[in-house]
Protein backbone atom coordinates (compact mmCIF):
# COMPACT_ATOMS: atom_id res chain seq x y z
CA UNK A 1 0.00 0.00 0.00
CA UNK A 2 1.09 3.57 -0.67
CA UNK A 3 3.04 5.26 2.12
CA UNK A 4 1.10 8.25 3.39
CA UNK A 5 2.05 11.35 5.35
CA UNK A 6 0.40 9.82 8.44
CA UNK A 7 2.48 6.63 8.18
CA UNK A 8 5.69 8.61 7.65
CA UNK A 9 4.86 10.78 10.67
CA UNK A 10 4.15 7.76 12.92
CA UNK A 11 7.36 5.98 11.84
CA UNK A 12 9.39 9.13 12.52
CA UNK A 13 7.75 9.47 15.95
CA UNK A 14 8.62 5.86 16.79
CA UNK A 15 12.28 6.35 15.88
CA UNK A 16 12.39 9.62 17.82
CA UNK A 17 10.71 8.31 20.98
CA UNK A 18 12.26 4.82 21.11
CA UNK A 19 15.95 5.65 20.75
CA UNK A 20 16.99 2.00 20.17
CA UNK A 21 14.39 1.46 17.44
CA UNK A 22 16.34 2.67 14.37
CA UNK A 23 13.51 1.50 12.08
CA UNK A 24 13.25 -1.97 13.67
CA UNK A 25 9.54 -1.43 14.35
CA UNK A 26 7.52 0.36 11.69
CA UNK A 27 3.91 0.75 10.59
CA UNK A 28 2.11 0.65 7.26
CA UNK A 29 -1.42 1.29 6.10
CA UNK A 30 -3.96 -1.49 6.35
CA UNK A 31 -5.75 -2.69 3.23
CA UNK A 32 -9.12 -2.55 4.93
CA UNK A 33 -9.88 0.27 7.33
CA UNK A 34 -8.56 3.82 7.56
CA UNK A 35 -8.49 3.64 11.36
CA UNK A 36 -6.32 0.48 11.30
CA UNK A 37 -2.57 0.23 10.71
CA UNK A 38 -0.16 -2.70 10.49
CA UNK A 39 2.77 -2.97 12.91
CA UNK A 40 5.88 -4.72 11.55
CA UNK A 41 9.12 -5.83 13.17
CA UNK A 42 12.45 -6.16 11.47
CA UNK A 43 15.87 -6.70 13.00
CA UNK A 44 16.73 -4.85 16.18
CA UNK A 45 14.47 -3.20 18.71
CA UNK A 46 14.65 -6.32 20.88
CA UNK A 47 14.10 -4.45 24.13
CA UNK A 48 10.97 -2.67 22.88
CA UNK A 49 7.67 -4.29 23.86
CA UNK A 50 5.07 -4.04 21.05
CA UNK A 51 2.45 -3.02 23.63
CA UNK A 52 4.57 0.05 24.42
CA UNK A 53 4.57 0.93 20.74
CA UNK A 54 0.78 0.51 20.52
CA UNK A 55 0.29 2.68 23.63
CA UNK A 56 2.52 5.39 22.19
CA UNK A 57 0.71 5.40 18.85
CA UNK A 58 -2.72 5.53 20.49
CA UNK A 59 -1.58 8.41 22.71
CA UNK A 60 -0.29 10.48 19.79
CA UNK A 61 -2.38 9.54 16.75
CA UNK A 62 -6.13 9.99 17.16
CA UNK A 63 -6.89 8.58 13.69
CA UNK A 64 -5.68 5.09 14.70
CA UNK A 65 -8.07 2.81 16.63
CA UNK A 66 -6.72 -0.64 15.69
CA UNK A 67 -3.13 -1.85 15.34
CA UNK A 68 -2.58 -5.26 13.75
CA UNK A 69 0.79 -6.77 14.66
CA UNK A 70 1.56 -8.36 11.30
CA UNK A 71 3.06 -11.84 11.47
CA UNK A 72 1.88 -12.54 15.02
CA UNK A 73 -1.90 -12.45 14.60
CA UNK A 74 -2.20 -9.95 17.45
CA UNK A 75 -4.52 -6.98 17.37
CA UNK A 76 -4.24 -4.03 19.74
CA UNK A 77 -7.14 -1.69 20.37
CA UNK A 78 -7.36 1.25 22.70
CA UNK A 79 -9.39 -0.87 25.13
CA UNK A 80 -7.06 -3.90 25.03
CA UNK A 81 -4.07 -1.69 25.86
CA UNK A 82 -5.97 -0.25 28.84
CA UNK A 83 -6.76 -3.79 30.03
CA UNK A 84 -3.08 -4.71 29.66
CA UNK A 85 -2.09 -1.74 31.82
CA UNK A 86 -4.58 -2.73 34.53
CA UNK A 87 -3.30 -6.32 34.54
CA UNK A 88 0.35 -5.24 34.75
CA UNK A 89 -0.33 -2.82 37.63
CA UNK A 90 -1.87 -5.57 39.83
Amino acid sequence: MKKTERISRINAMLDSHFKSNHGAWWVSNSNGYKEMIELHRGQGGDKINPVWIAKYIFRHEASVNIIHFAGCCIVYTRESVKLYDRAVKK
